[in-house]
């Protein structure tokens, strides 16, 4: 007796059953010791949200060597760059229409840069061994921030921006800072690459006014 040979196999109906025991494979998975991790994972539709974005971009570090000691380019830096003015800040804020709040800022630098923070690493470094001294700043202006704050919340992540002011192995001193506009292109929008650019020019009149050299990459 004669066995029949077999049907040809669909291609449709061969992807259909791969398809079942795939999700057969997962949900023996799910509940099973976790052995098919790997099936399960791939027979799940993704749910997940899509991971931030990320942004690679190039700083130029900005550095000027005045020729003068560190208490001195401390000393210069520090009476040209005033204190935020914290409190009469957040009381203008709470009380006060907001164009009070930039008429504060408006008058209260000649450079229209303020120092939001500033921290002297010195005593712990010397204390460890180190003979560099260093202290480091936040430099800003709220005012400028606002403008770029609109098109990105992100920006915050520069504004204000990073200073410091060092000596090297043979202990001659420096200020130096990242290129805001460097900083600033990186977010791809043309309004807050404006701001930076801006900021750019400030920093060139606020070295000009320390009589600290410019940089030539800051002119560029």
């Amino acid at each position: 007796m004669h066995e029949r040979p077999a049907a040809p196999v669909n291609r449709r109906t061969a992807l259909r059953a791969g398809l079942l025991a795939a999700a057969g494979a997962a949900g023996l998975a799910a509940c099973g010791n976790g052995s098919s991790s790997a099936v399960a994972a791939a027979a799940i539709p993704a749910t997940q949200p899509a991971p931030p974005d990320l942004s690679t971009h190039t700083v130029t570090r900005l550095v000027s060597s005045p020729g003068l000691t560190y208490s001195q380019i401390v000393e210069r830096y520090e009476k040209a760059v005033p204190p935020l003015p914290a409190a009469a800040l957040a009381a203008a804020i709470k009380s006060k229409p907001y164009k009070d709040v930039q008429a504060l800022l408006a008058k209260a630098s000649p450079v229209s840069l303020f120092i939001f923070y500033a921290l002297d690493v010195t005593p712990f470094m010397t204390k460890a061994g180190h003979l560099a001294k260093c202290k480091t700043y936040l430099m800003g202006n709220p005012l400028i921030a606002e403008t770029m704050y609109g098109e990105n919340a992100g920006v915050m992540l520069y504004a204000p921006l990073r200073t410091a002011i060092y000596t090297d192995e043979v202990g001659a001193a420096h200020f130096s800072i990242d290129r805001p506009s460097d900083l600033f292109n990186s977010f791809s929008d043309p309004d807050i690459a404006a701001v930076g650019h801006t900021l750019d020019q400030k920093l060139i009149a606020l070295l000009q006014h320390l009589k600290f050299p410019v940089p030539p990459a800051l002119k560029a």
